[in-house]
């Protein structure tokens, strides 16, 4: 195999994927040149097709916790994939009992338990992920709630090779500020309480405007009693993606398989996932009728009133006082709430 020209390194833009990264550029490339390629998971399918048609074909292509494809000479991934060569080799690897696709590509190394307790969300409460000043965390946290531009995923995995995935020196270079980021997590944590929709008491609805809009599993930190949480993200052109996701901090049986859910049913136009968690794309004006049935499907045939704001809800409390005073919008009048609690310090029984 003719390894001698420009690696084309692909990888999901995770914590994952960026370590993946992080371990082939310490590891393996050596003098040869490169040039890195974070993705985000919306770009599966087509528009990851055309990225790899785009590279020139003497070069050679990486891809690491990611869709396979065919070019790809070296190829890790942990998820099932429904497009693989018929015949493997050493450097196409797929295994899906893996927790990350790190621990497929180095099981020795000693970053691999951060890697899977993150990707596996294998956390021993929900307050860890959101009060843990760990430097794994601190760097998760980092890449999860910034948006940074995907320069900056690249640096992160260009630093983590060059401190042989230390991750107290990485977040030192990067200048990471552990305190000041739990604290923008924390608040981001507040919008959620006071934007999701609880339907049953058991089922938190979140509509998002842009994707990781609120901080992952934050209902289930403010809310410890939810058994789900369904995220829908408009993606223009009418459609939206959905996901739904079990709560892994009860530590109880989730007796319905999500993916198989989202797999079969007729309003998505594509859907899967894995027993606790799945996705799917449908039409806009679908979405309801979608939430309907999950509702039903959990808790029942009674359970058909639309979705509503838990109105004991402190956040919407204040938000009913600020309409009745400036004549707003409730959804202004919400943000205008949330922006005073966090500014003036005031949980109002939004216990963090």
């Amino acid at each position: 195999m003719d390894l001698r020209n420009t690696y084309r390194i692909v990888f999901h833009n995770d914590f994952d994927g960026i370590c993946c990264a992080a371990h082939f550029l310490n590891t393996a490339v050596g003098d040869t040149s490169y040039v890195l390629y974070p993705v985000k998971t919306q770009i599966r399918g087509e528009k990851f097709d055309r990225l790899i048609d785009s590279f020139p074909e003497e070069d050679t292509v990486v891809v690491f916790d990611f869709q396979y494809h065919k070019r790809a000479k070296i190829w890790v991934d942990h998820h099932d994939n429904k497009v693989l060569p018929e015949k493997f080799t050493k450097l196409l690897i797929n295994n899906t009992s893996a927790l990350s696709a790190f621990e497929i590509l180095a099981p020795t190394h000693a970053a691999k338990e951060w890697v899977n307790t993150i990707d596996a969300c294998k956390y021993p409460n929900v307050e860890f992920i959101f009060e843990s000043d760990h430097p794994a965390m601190t760097l998760n946290r980092f890449i999860k709630n910034t948006f940074p531009h995907d320069m900056i995923y690249c640096r992160i995995a260009e630093v983590l090779a060059r401190t042989n995935l230390d991750f107290q020196k990485t977040i030192d270079v990067l200048g990471l500020d552990p305190v000041e980021l739990i604290n923008r997590e924390l608040e981001g944590c507040k919008r959620t309480w006071a934007f999701m929709c609880v339907h049953d008491t058991n089922i938190a609805v979140v509509f998002e405007k842009r994707a990781g809009e609120y901080p992952r599993y934050a209902e289930f930190y403010m809310r410890h009693n939810l058994d789900y949480s369904i995220r829908q993200l408009d993606t223009g052109n009418g459609k939206c993606q959905i996901e739904i996701g079990y709560n892994p901090f009860l530590h109880e049986e989730n007796l319905i398989d999500i993916g198989k859910y989202m797999r079969d049913n007729k309003l998505l136009q594509t859907g899967g996932g894995q027993h606790n968690i799945g996705g799917g794309v449908m039409l806009v004006k679908n979405s309801e009728e979608f939430i309907q049935q999950f509702v039903v499907a959990v808790n029942g045939d009674g359970s058909m009133e639309k979705l509503a704001v838990d109105p004991t809800d402190p956040v919407e409390v204040k938000a009913e006082q600020e309409m009745v005073k400036t004549g707003s919008t409730k959804e202004v009048a919400r943000e205008t709430v949330v922006k005073e609690m966090v500014k003036d310090g005031d949980d109002s029984g939004l216990k963090l």
